[in-house]
Order: C-alpha cells, then structure tokens, then sequence
C-alpha cells in the first residue's frame, strides 16, 4: 500500500513523507498484543524520530509492489 502511495504522490506532484518504528525495535510480532516492555521501546522510538531535525523518509521502503528501478524513474526531489 505504502508504495502505491508513492507512486500516486509523485504522479499528481506532491511530496511523500513516511515516518515509522526502525526495524531495530522490537514490538513485537502480534500488533494486538499488550506487552508494557515492547510498548516502551515503540514509545521512546517515537520520541527520538520526533527530536530528530528531519526524521522523514522521502521514498517507501523496498517492496515487491514497486521495484528499485521503477521507484527511481518516479522519485522527485522538491
């Protein structure tokens, strides 16, 4: 979904922006579990990307919906 997004965005001229939890942190496999530890680690993730100047993601990350090349034909910088 998140790549076509993407590729919706740069066809009709706008700027993507996607922010998420790193890889590296661990939540967990089950999205409707409530694990307080797992949660904390979601949370400071959060925090962190928020204190960054600029912790947004111009392109999705790699999928097999949109190939590499594909996404670098359709990239846009602005």
């Amino acid at each position: 979904a998140m790549s076509r997004s993407y590729f919706g965005v740069q066809l009709l001229g706008y700027r993507f922006h996607l922010v998420g939890i790193p890889e590296a942190v661990n939540v967990g496999k089950d999205p409707l579990a409530f694990d307080p530890k797992q949660m904390r680690a979601a949370f400071d993730a959060g925090r962190a990307l928020a204190r960054e100047a600029d912790p947004w993601q111009r392109r999705p990350p790699p999928s097999t919906d949109l190939p590499d090349w594909a996404a670098d034909i359709i990239h846009t910088e602005r």
